[in-house]
């Protein structure tokens, strides 16, 4: 497979693009994933600390936690290794962990 493909970039999955609604009843998100991930830190925190992370991880941990896309159909949308792509999802959330960490510190 040709990853280079110039026809590759402009895929996508399907899915359409749909706001973030973090105001669910109870404080929940319609997205369990991460609400798993935010745990009892609660959501306008957890959002604030994604406001903060670079584009790229911000959208990097949307795609995969948020609107649940595969890390295959990542790396097919962005003409990336799968390799990279997890390589860039540990980080970013390494990122957010450290800033969900200070925020619930203060």
């Amino acid at each position: 497979m040709n990853t280079n493909d110039p026809k590759r970039a402009n895929q996508h999955s399907g899915r359409p693009a749909t706001p973030l609604d973090w105001t669910g009843s109870a404080g929940e998100s319609d997205y369990p994933t991460f609400d798993r991930f935010v745990g009892d830190r609660g959501h306008a925190t957890a959002l604030a600390c994604l406001q903060q992370l670079k584009p790229l991880d911000r959208q990097t941990l949307l795609a995969f936690c948020v609107q649940g896309m595969a890390i295959e159909e990542m790396a097919h949308m962005s003409l990336a290794t799968v390799g990279t792509i997890k390589r860039g999802l540990h980080y970013a959330r390494e990122r957010l962990k450290a800033l969900l960490h200070r925020a619930t510190r203060q």
